[in-house]
């Protein structure tokens, strides 16, 4: 059961990482769009 829940939560984790990775990319990619060089 608990061998369970821990892949879950490093599936989980993964995902959100994943997510995360992405998020900051964009970010990055707005700031550099936008921003007066």
């Amino acid at each position: 059961m608990l061998q369970v829940v821990l892949d879950q939560s490093q599936w989980y984790f993964k995902q959100l990482a994943v997510v995360v990775g992405l998020l900051l990319r964009l970010t990055l990619l707005l700031v550099r769009t936008y921003k007066p060089s």
